[in-house]
């Protein structure tokens, strides 16, 4: 390291060199900025007129998501039982095929269709796609506490992004 003290120009001039360089690199390379993430859910939604939301979540509701999770590239499964309708999502990885999802799950619905009431409506599946221009970023939540599930933690997260940022939504619209 002595050269570079007895040496100044011969520092400089390396420095030179290195930032050249990069600078060529910089052009050079390529970047893409905005790869392609296809990140879709599988919605089903089942009516069952004149049922409680009880009688929906257990008759309904449950066998669907207890199929949902063994499909493959789901990455997680949640569900909104109300008074006569049951809605279940099943949220696929990060750039898994929703074709073949898709086809999976309503094979498998096939299958338990003998397990749902009669007077329930056959499940309609639409797929999602949450990967267009809208989604800024993606946030992955987990935690360490069993106290803290992955729909409460959600829960926890959308309460709080939406008391911060909800009012300067409302003041630029």
């Amino acid at each position: 390291m002595d050269i570079f003290v007895r040496r100044p120009v011969l520092s400089l001039v390396i420095s030179l060199v290195l930032l050249i360089a990069g600078a060529v690199a910089v052009q050079k390379v390529p970047v893409l900025q905005l790869p392609e993430i296809e990140s879709s859910s599988l919605v089903i939604t089942t009516e069952y007129r004149g049922a409680s939301a009880d009688v929906v979540q257990g008759f309904v509701t449950e066998p669907i998501e207890r199929i949902a999770m063994t499909i493959p590239g789901v990455d997680y499964v949640d569900s909104n039982t109300t008074a006569g309708i049951s809605r279940v999502t099943a949220w696929l990885k990060l750039n898994e095929n929703s074709t073949s999802a898709l086809a999976e799950l309503t094979a498998r619905l096939n299958q338990i269709s003998y397990e749902l009431p009669d007077e329930a409506d056959d499940p309609s599946i639409a797929v999602e796609r949450t990967d267009r221009p809208a989604a800024v970023f993606y946030l992955r939540l987990f935690s360490n506490s069993r106290l803290l599930n992955y729909p409460l933690l959600k829960k926890l997260v959308i309460a709080s992004i939406d008391h911060e940022y909800r009012p300067n939504f409302r003041s630029h619209q």
